[in-house]
């Protein structure tokens, strides 16, 4: 759990729409400014805290997001210490998925090069029934 939290009052409300069986919903009130957000995203109150719309990364939608003008520095250096993780963490989750497929495409094309080499053989090989038993087995698994 995230310490940014510490900065927050937990708030519900019950919704209850016309033909809708009601449910409550969760959100966060900012003990600074008093905006209440109705989402329990700890991105959302990381970039609120930050107090810098400069942090703020579109491609994640915060943009609706409001700054708090009224956090101290303290608590606007953790919430920026917080998004840097988090895009480091993603930044290394890509590279290392980019660097897997590389890797699951070599292993692949390694996996291929052996199933054509034991192909061959396995037609060189065809000429007892049983070998011919193994090589139509073979065959079918490889057209699977």
């Amino acid at each position: 759990m995230s310490p940014l939290w510490k900065e927050t009052t937990a708030i519900s409300k019950e919704i209850a729409k016309e033909g809708q069986i009601p449910h409550t919903i969760s959100g966060w009130k900012c003990v600074h400014c008093n905006v209440e957000v109705w989402n329990r995203d700890v991105s959302r109150l990381a970039y609120h805290l930050a107090g810098d719309v400069s942090v703020r990364d579109v491609a994640n939608g915060f943009t609706g997001i409001e700054v708090c003008a009224q956090v101290n520095s303290d608590v606007v250096s953790r919430a920026k210490m917080e998004i840097e993780f988090k895009v480091a963490k993603r930044t290394r989750k890509s590279s290392l998925s980019a660097a897997g497929q590389v890797v699951a495409s070599e292993e692949g094309d390694l996996r291929a090069e052996h199933m054509q080499q034991t192909l061959t053989h396995l037609e060189s090989c065809a000429s007892g029934t049983r070998t011919n038993q193994l090589f139509l087995r073979f065959t079918k698994l490889r057209n699977l």
